[in-house]
């Protein structure tokens, strides 16, 4: 018994270790690109940039992706008043802690410590902590999916493309559009859903994925459970609203940092970050770094948008979001010590 807990144990040390290794790397490879890109810019013509920038046009972005952020902490503020009475500055706090966790990690994994500190500073049970969390991302996954639907058709319409690329854009629209309501009909139908995952399961060539139908059962299972308190109409579009608000809000402050360096409209902006978003979280690089530059100055030379001053101004977008969510977590992270104590 001693011999297989001691060896339980270093696994799970090892596999801690692991873990860490490849955040080490991913990081590294993330600072790499970064530095890739300002050497293919010119460090100096990199500074000439950033110093030309208008300072009230990017304090402005500045401002809107601290309104995203102050939103979307709102949203678990919202849902968590379902389960128990919370006030709403501890509880933004929390989330702004939580977000420095989730930027520093690949994929967004931290955040999945959100329901632990829910737990440790208000005393929500962890199965409704990660309730809230499973709700929260499914109308994140919901938008995501409408503005990548967006872009593409945007793309596709507007965008200077060769023959091969415009018919694989097109094909990419149409394909969100099928997943866009393949979600919604699991989303509002118990028994689509289940039928779905009984479907998969039933195929022989996907051996791997029969492994993890259980799991994704029992998930599905507990969103549906979860999903009871979104009955309340009011607070449904009250969540459905301030998703799309803070999506907004967060496109919008990249573009003012954007048009502080070069001036870019709008809507070219908002694809371009609509396909940048998921492509840098999929890289599972810590913030996207580098990859979030990379994907959305692609995006944006299919408008005709000069690479030097693109590449600059999403760099100096990604300092300064990093810093203000790093600032925010720390202040926030004192005010919750400040409050356990008292």
């Amino acid at each position: 018994m001693h011999q297989a807990r001691v060896q339980h144990e270093h696994h799970h040390e090892t596999g801690i270790m692991r873990k860490k290794s490849i955040h080490v790397i991913l990081l590294v490879i993330g600072l790499c690109i970064v530095a890739l890109l300002i050497r293919k810019v010119g460090f100096d013509h990199f500074v000439d940039i950033l110093r030309t920038a208008d300072k009230m046009v990017w304090i402005l972005g500045l401002a809107a992706y601290f309104l995203s952020m102050v939103v979307r902490g709102f949203k678990w503020f919202m849902l968590a008043r379902v389960h128990k009475p919370v006030p709403f500055l501890p509880f933004l706090s929390l989330y702004l802690v939580n977000a420095v966790i989730g930027n520093i990690t690949p994929f967004k994994s931290g955040e999945a410590a959100a329901p632990l500190l829910m737990k440790k500073n208000f005393r929500i049970d962890l199965g409704k902590g990660f309730s809230i969390l499973l709700l929260d991302r499914i109308f994140e996954i919901l938008m995501l999916i409408v503005f990548l639907m967006f872009s593409f058709f945007y793309l596709y319409a507007h965008a200077k493309l060769d023959t091969i690329l415009s018919r694989s854009i097109f094909s990419a629209a149409v394909l969100m559009v099928v997943i866009l309501i393949a979600f919604l009909l699991v989303l509002f139908n118990r028994r689509i859903g289940f039928s779905i995952i009984d479907w998969l399961a039933g195929w022989k060539r996907w051996h791997w994925l029969k492994q993890k139908i259980d799991r994704i059962r029992d998930e599905l299972s507990q969103f549906y459970q979860a999903s009871m308190i979104l009955r309340k109409k009011r607070l449904f579009f009250s969540l459905l609203f301030s998703t799309l608000l803070c999506w907004f809000a967060q496109f919008t402050a990249l573009w003012l940092v954007v048009i502080s360096v070069v001036t870019v409209d709008f809507l070219p902006s908002l694809v371009a970050q609509g396909i940048a978003f998921p492509v840098s979280v999929l890289s599972f690089i810590p913030a996207g770094l580098g990859i979030t530059a990379v994907s959305y100055q692609y995006v944006m030379s299919m408008f005709g948008y000069p690479y030097d001053d693109v590449i600059s101004a999403v760099l100096f977008s990604r300092v300064l979001f990093l810093a203000l969510i790093f600032l925010s977590g720390m202040i926030a992270t004192f005010y919750l010590q400040k409050i356990n104590r008292e």
